[in-house]
């Protein structure tokens, strides 16, 4: 799948379109385990087992907490994104590439459109972009559940075959590659075969270095 044919990019937000050593995720993961242990006033090692588990089972605890605790999703989200993004600042590199590839772009996170919002701010990138797919959007079906990928593709008419998905969780690419995506994983391990997840087709330590050499190929017509 030559990279010239692609028409779309599609890329997750949180430790994909920032360094995922940054510690915005590490908080987010704090305020769940502090919303489930207040809600549900269980201890706090409690609440983190149960944010594993509704993770591993639903694909985000928020998932489970509608099926099973009768938490609202608005209230859920507004707790858990209320977290210091002073680590984010502008990235003139990100925004100088993701403006000369050609064609849409899009975000589609299982976070919430403000936290979203907020994070393209801090990067200087919200201009760059088409469309942000929330959680909220997908009905609250998070990834990897095929269904919010169907519902993204149905709302901004998607080329699957003509589009890129940009993820730093691996699971989250099994739907799209089935859709006929070209998917890249965003990951810091270099130790990764390329053959060992077959939905996987790209692996990028970074995304600014990667997506250089993406638009390098885009513009010399190489595949």
């Amino acid at each position: 799948m030559s990279w010239q044919k692609m028409k779309c990019w599609i890329f997750d937000l949180d430790n994909t379109l920032y360094p995922g050593n940054l510690q915005v995720m590490p908080n987010i993961s704090g305020r769940i385990q502090e919303f489930i242990s207040q809600h549900l006033q269980i201890p706090i090692d409690e609440a983190v087992k149960l944010q594993d588990h509704y993770r591993q089972q639903y694909g985000t605890s928020l998932r489970g907490l509608m099926l099973h605790q009768n938490v609202s999703p608005q209230d859920f989200l507004d707790y858990v994104h209320q977290v210091d993004l002073s680590e984010l600042n502008p990235a003139p590199s990100l925004q100088k590439i993701l403006r000369q590839l050609p064609g849409p772009k899009y975000v589609f996170t299982n976070s919430s459109a403000q936290h979203a919002q907020e994070v393209l701010g801090k990067l200087a990138i919200a201009d760059c972009f088409q469309g942000v797919f929330d959680v909220k959007q997908a009905n609250f079906i998070p990834k990897p559940h095929p269904e919010a990928y169907q519902i993204f593709l149905n709302k901004y008419n998607i080329p699957s075959h003509q589009s890129v998905f940009f993820e730093d969780t691996a699971i989250n690419l099994q739907p799209p590659a089935g859709h006929g995506m070209k998917t890249v994983l965003i990951t810091a391990s270099k130790a990764k075969d390329k053959n060992s997840i077959p939905y996987v087709h790209h692996y990028m330590p970074d995304l600014v270095e990667g997506l250089q050499g993406v638009l390098d190929m885009v513009t010399s017509g190489e595949k």
